[in-house]
């Protein structure tokens, strides 16, 4: 049986309209290793470690934190502190309906991924959102807002395949990462579509995500190995 080191981000928007998917992933934390581990046993594959990290998304231009970035939780060892976060994360603001969500993309390719060299390194990203996403720059006269942004979604691509500003990353493998997006059909996530390892389950707008369970995200992480 291959040993896997599994690393996951999720972005989650935690604007107004997310209550359904926030008390999805609340109800699972504790069980998401062994949800996880249990489907990778199913192909004789077993989950040596896993790290989860949430990136809470909001809109610069409305939102007094419109970026919160939790660290890599270790579960099940972290169980506790992981569903801590979760319940920290407050649901508001968002202002007009599209959000930084390209942005908190940007954010999570520069994460402290953790390389295994005595096992198989498998790095996702998971998308949870149910509006379109602001351009990046579109916000850029933010104070807040980082000046290391991508300028558009050709340069995010470009990050994402591993062609320009490598010295930004810690240990992220491009080419190999793979983007995992419960979304709706709109800016960007349609124009997104060329991009490799990207495999998006388009959804309702505006429902927070109230029709995806977290046994969905399981089988598809789970299927990508």
């Amino acid at each position: 049986m291959k040993d896997y080191h599994v690393d996951i981000v999720i972005c989650l928007d935690t604007t107004g309209a997310s209550h359904p998917i926030m008390y999805e992933l609340e109800e699972n934390a504790r069980k998401f290793h062994d949800l996880l581990k249990e489907n990778m046993a199913e192909n004789e594959y077993n989950l040596k470690k896993l790290r989860v990290k949430l990136i809470c998304f909001k809109d610069y231009g409305v939102d007094e934190v419109p970026m919160l970035e939790s660290k890599f939780f270790t579960l099940p060892l972290e169980n506790k502190e992981f569903e801590s976060f979760l319940y920290s994360a407050e649901i508001y603001g968002g202002g007009d309906i599209p959000e930084n969500s390209l942005e908190a993309l940007a954010f999570a390719m520069r994460s402290e991924w953790e390389l295994d060299p005595e096992a198989i390194n498998k790095q996702a990203i998971i998308m949870l959102s149910d509006a379109p996403g602001l351009k990046l720059q579109e916000r850029s006269n933010c104070p807040n807002y980082p000046t290391w942004m991508p300028k558009d979604l050709n340069e995010l691509g470009e990050w994402w395949e591993g062609g320009t500003n490598k010295d930004l990353f810690h240990n992220f493998m491009p080419r190999k990462a793979v983007l995992l997006a419960f979304v709706p059909e709109c800016y960007p996530w349609d124009d997104m579509k060329s991009w490799n390892r990207y495999w998006p389950t388009f959804v309702r707008a505006g429902t927070g995500l109230d029709e995806v369970q977290i046994g969905d995200i399981i089988e598809l992480i789970g299927g990508e190995f």
